[in-house]
């Protein structure tokens, strides 16, 4: 598709991808991050929590190997201008150069660990990284490559995307991390018809529900913030910000019937005014 990036369809619909980075000390062993298809969804992530800004980069990683032809050994071209631009800074200097690098160790040294239903009586167990490893020279010539994961080049020979409007990522990005993150979950699923979504896994007190979908906050990591109030507020934000930039979407938070809970309408419209 002209002018679009692909992202792995499960990963675009996992509870992954903060809005900002996160020390490794603070994530000392695998972290249960929500669900997805009616089962716990777990992560590593040794080199710190991924970010959207990582999925920034594995887009642009994905596309190049598409372009490539999906070549057996899984390298993707990629210098250091290259990388800097699909974290999203405008040129490749010292420091912006030493923060897409850690986006590529972040992507590295993630493995997550889910199940998904293949028959009514058989599930399969997926545990796996998208990046394998990555060789790149600094300064505004630097040359270099990515190696995806076995598993990763597999699905995307599969065809087991999601395709993203890549302007619209970006600007979704620039005015909103939240909001892109959000953004790319919607972009994978299937809405013929308006839906809900529900804000958090369960009511205050009461253990989380395995869910096909993540909740919004567990998608958005902000389910370690203290105030369930907070964290409405700023889900409708970025759903304002999702409605801007992408005017198919229309997005509202409503109270749901149980306490302490709300859910997330959403309406697409492939053919706005």
């Amino acid at each position: 598709m002209p002018g679009s990036v692909g992202m792995e369809r499960d990963l675009a619909r996992a509870p992954l991808f903060a809005a900002s980075a996160t020390s490794p000390d603070e994530l000392p062993g695998p972290v249960e991050t929500g669900s997805l298809y009616g089962y716990a969804f777990t992560a590593t992530a040794a080199g710190g929590w991924p970010t959207v800004r990582d999925l920034l980069v594995l887009t642009e990683l994905i596309d190049r190997y598409v372009k490539a032809g999906c070549p057996d050994s899984r390298l993707v071209p990629m210098g250091a201008r290259d990388l800097c631009r699909a974290a999203g800074f405008p040129s490749a200097g010292g420091r912006q150069f030493q923060q897409a690098c850690a986006c590529l160790m972040r992507l590295r040294s993630l493995t997550v660990r889910y199940v998904a239903p293949v028959a009514p009586d058989r599930v399969v167990a997926h545990v796996w990284g998208p990046v394998e490893e990555g060789f790149i020279a600094s300064g505004p010539d630097g040359r270099g490559s990515v190696r995806i994961s076995l598993h990763l080049a597999a699905l995307v020979r599969m065809g087991r995307l999601v395709y993203l409007d890549r302007e619209m990522l970006r600007e979704l990005y620039r005015k909103d991390h939240y909001a892109a993150r959000l953004w790319t979950f919607l972009e994978s699923e299937t809405l013929g018809h308006p839906f809900r979504y529900r804000l958090f896994p369960a009511p205050v007190g009461e253990p989380a529900e395995a869910t096909m979908v993540p909740a919004i906050a567990d998608l958005l990591s902000l389910s370690g913030w203290a105030r369930r109030g907070r964290v409405k507020e700023r889900i409708e934000q970025a759903a304002r910000v999702v409605a801007e930039v992408d005017p198919r979407y229309r997005l509202s938070v409503e109270r749901a019937s149980k306490r302490t809970m709300w859910n997330l309408h959403v309406t697409k419209n492939e053919h706005p005014p």
